[in-house]
């Protein structure tokens, strides 16, 4: 399969020191970290390259996942956070880019087009 030539650059959410939301029986930074590599073996299967902010239960600073991402070369950035809300009606992902921007927005639908039905 030929590579697609773009990168993906994926910051699971929290880590380390940071637990990130604990109102459930798995810390935030578990189940972000989980969702990160899951998602980084299915966009390798596309393919495309793939970045990622971490790999294990380590903290990195904002402004470093940031840096990350650029020197990876980024087009999209996929930011992985399991928000809590006290309604269990409202689920599923939030996906933002620049206005006017249709490569992302492009780039943005495929992506949500592969995510798993589970996810949705």
């Amino acid at each position: 399969m030929t590579k697609w030539n773009r990168t993906v650059f994926i910051d699971a959410g929290h880590g380390g020191s940071n637990p990130g939301n604990t109102n459930g029986k798995v810390p935030e930074k578990t189940t972000t970290l989980d969702i990160a590599l899951r998602l980084e073996q299915t966009l390798m299967s596309v393919p495309v390259n793939v970045g990622m902010s971490r790999i294990d239960d380590e903290f990195v600073p904002n402004d470093t996942r940031g840096q990350l991402s650029r020197k990876a070369g980024a087009e999209l950035v996929i930011i992985i956070h399991t928000n809590s809300v006290g309604d269990k009606k409202h689920h599923g992902g939030l996906m933002l880019h620049y206005p006017g921007n249709t490569r992302m927005l492009e780039l943005g639908q495929h992506m949500a087009s592969i995510w798993p039905p589970a996810l949705r």
